[in-house]
């Protein structure tokens, strides 16, 4: 298969819709004319980065650009597809797929300008999320691209102070709260229980579970280090 055999599909394509379609103009491997307005195509036997920044460099010419690529060469759901999907909506460049054999050709992503406003707009509620858990943590003990070691989240983190304050004896959310916990969330930690470490004494009350104990034995230098932090920071709550 070549990048060649993408081209008549994609001219009978656009011709069928009334537009003028010219190849190799210059360094454009496509070219439309759609009315006034003309758009840019680049072919590739693969969705790749090469073809990505040969895109990017027609966005200086062409406010619409596409890329065109072998529909059999896709695997829709796989991450590596989507991930490079993604990154086009992010750059505003379109995305063709064209079956060579059948002369299909589908628009999977239009290239326009304002899908980049949209997409952060989207993504807002998982930026904020990203910034809240980075800012509630107090160790900063992770290490960046670390894969199959536990990560100590803030909710974890969390858990760790409730559980060393629960290391005395049973008490109720409101006296966990005067040590600067929010009331609330230290309910909503409790009554869920996500770890096991906590265990209803009775209504209102609760007592750290065995498991609960164990972890402040073997995750004793964490805990200290959370506590000592948390104890800088002025009482911060959960």
């Amino acid at each position: 298969m070549q990048e060649t055999d993408l081209f008549l599909p994609l001219k009978q394509f656009y011709e069928q819709l009334g537009y003028s379609v010219e190849g190799e103009v210059k360094d454009c491997d496509v070219l439309v004319k759609a009315g006034e307005d003309f758009l840019a195509v680049e072919l590739k036997k693969d969705l790749n980065l090469k073809v990505i920044l040969q895109a990017v460099n027609r966005q200086k010419l062409f406010d619409l650009v596409y890329i065109a690529v072998p529909m059999q060469k896709i695997k829709p759901k796989s991450r590596n597809y989507l991930d490079k999907l993604h990154l086009l909506r992010r750059l505003g460049i379109g995305l063709l797929l064209v079956h060579t054999v059948t002369g299909e050709v589908v628009c999977v992503q239009q290239p326009v300008e304002a899908e980049r406003g949209r997409v952060m707009a989207a993504a807002k509620k998982k930026r904020a999320a990203v910034i809240a858990e980075f800012e509630q943590r107090l160790l900063k003990n992770n290490t960046g691209g670390a894969v199959r070691k536990p990560i100590t989240t803030a909710y974890r983190e969390q858990c760790y102070r409730l559980a060393y304050l629960l290391k005395d004896g049973p008490r109720t959310p409101a006296e966990l709260a005067e040590t600067g916990l929010v009331s609330k969330r230290v309910s909503a930690i409790l009554n869920a229980n996500f770890y096991g470490w906590f265990e209803k004494e009775k209504r209102g009350v609760y007592r750290l579970s065995p498991l609960g104990r164990e972890v402040l034995k073997t995750e004793k230098k964490t805990v200290a280090a959370l506590m000592k932090q948390a104890s800088l920071e002025n009482g911060c709550g959960l």
